[in-house]
């Protein structure tokens, strides 16, 4: 075998890594999806993703999963929030993550959130796997409202966020 030929094997090599680690990437990010919707007890209608321009998406999460340039795959997804079936606003909680595996070879996935939570999970994670991270997301979510909800209440003027989007008042 030539120089040539076995750099174009171990290209060949180095394609097959990446396809079969890409689709691994894939099944995590749809377990964790998935054990995110059956915790909280969501419908699919009520999971969203996003894309590089933020436009929302619903259905798989497949074509919203991106590996950047920092070695991560990276998902945003959101949560539709509501009053009602029926009343208006609703709103995305949107929430980004990233995660890979701790080695090539590895048998673990990290998770990450911005917002400073990690976790390590099973390369094939099952739904009792995600509790710590399910935990962890839903009080992130209600502290999220609780917060923007005070700071906007206090007396002091500011420019925080409100945490759901305000219609005009009108008149009665």
């Amino acid at each position: 075998m030539s120089r040539y030929e076995d750099l174009c094997q171990i290209y060949t090599d180095h394609q097959r890594s990446m396809k079969t680690y890409k689709e691994s990437a894939v099944g995590f990010a749809e377990r964790l999806i998935a054990a995110i919707t059956e915790d909280f007890g969501l419908s699919p209608d009520k999971i969203s993703y996003r894309d590089e321009q933020d436009r929302r998406f619903n259905g798989h999460p497949r074509a919203y999963i991106r590996l950047n340039q920092d070695s991560y795959f990276h998902l945003r997804f959101g949560i539709k929030l509501e009053e009602g079936p029926r009343s208006f606003p609703k709103e995305d909680f949107i929430q980004d993550v990233r995660f890979k595996k701790m080695t090539p070879e590895g048998s673990e996935w990290l998770l990450e959130f911005p917002q400073g939570l990690r976790f390590t999970l099973p390369e094939e994670s099952q739904p009792d796997d995600f509790r710590q991270v399910n935990d962890s997301l839903y009080k992130l979510i209600g502290n999220f409202y609780r917060y923007y909800l005070r700071s906007f209440l206090s007396p002091e003027p500011n420019i925080t966020p409100i945490g759901f989007k305000t219609e005009s008042l009108g008149e009665e």
